[in-house]
């Protein structure tokens, strides 16, 4: 029997089970992408150990239970939806945004991105069962995180999301350490617009991004640095390969060293 990844709760067929739809499914049928197919590929670092082809409307995490699915999950989708669909339309420069709008984006990246965990195998999980269980509440986001956007030159349509554990670092000390705890990455795309987030479990990492890509949207226990070393342009071609190019791209010094 399983248990809600969020609340802990038992899920039993019949009675609280539920399906969480990752990408939201009144947003998918609103920008018409419940029967866009999104390339999938399940990793361990940079091995690709499962490739899948689903549509994004059947893309769904059944470990959760229908207290979360229909409460605060519901309510987190439902107070970011001007904000996606507007950035996404081209009607909003989500660069206004307010710190208060920015802290419900973050938190709704990070929801997504840990439903989209599900799934995989609970073994393959890149992201802790603590990060998972204080997300139902409403002030959390974890220390060692930062989120980001950024919009597709050229892209009018499409959807897209994707996961990464693959992380540049600094010193084999830093990996040694890394490989030891929680490290995450996900990306998102509706249409023209892209929103990620990354997270290590380390006391005030210094994540490194590439300025001419990443528009930071909040950074919580973190400090964010530009990688001038990293002009590596996105590319305009499939774009599960220019979201994972995205995140690669993010480097991280878990000592908290910009320079």
């Amino acid at each position: 029997m399983k248990n809600c990844a969020y609340c802990g709760s038992q899920i039993k067929r019949g009675g609280n089970k539920s399906k969480e739809h990752i990408l939201y499914k009144s947003r998918l049928v609103r920008l018409g992408h419940m029967d866009t197919i999104i390339p999938l590929e399940l990793r361990s670092g940079a091995v690709v150990r499962e490739k899948r082809r689903i549509a994004a409307g059947n893309l769904v995490a059944g470990a959760v239970c229908g207290a979360c699915n229909n409460g605060w999950m519901r309510e987190l989708d439902s107070s970011v939806e001007n904000l996606i669909m507007g950035a996404s339309r081209g009607e909003l420069d989500l660069g206004t945004a307010t710190t208060e709008e920015r802290w419900k984006l973050s938190r709704w990246i990070l929801k997504t991105g840990s439903a989209f965990l599900l799934i995989d195998a609970p073994e393959k999980r890149h992201l802790g069962s603590e990060v998972f269980r204080f997300l139902k509440v409403s002030d959390f986001l974890p220390d060692g995180f930062f989120s980001f956007y950024f919009y597709i030159p050229k892209i009018e349509k499409g959807a897209a999301c994707t996961s990464l554990d693959i992380w540049r670092l600094f010193s084999e000390v830093d990996k040694e350490t890394m490989l030891a705890g929680d490290r995450f990455k996900f990306a998102v795309q509706y249409d023209r617009l892209v929103l990620g987030c990354a997270y290590v479990g380390s006391s005030n990492p210094c994540f490194l991004v590439v300025p001419k890509i990443h528009q930071i949207l909040f950074v919580k226990g973190a400090k964010v640095g530009m990688g001038k070393w990293m002009e590596e342009p996105l590319s305009e071609c499939f774009i599960p390969n220019l979201l994972n190019q995205s995140l690669i791209n993010i480097s991280v010094d878990l000592g908290g060293i910009s320079s």
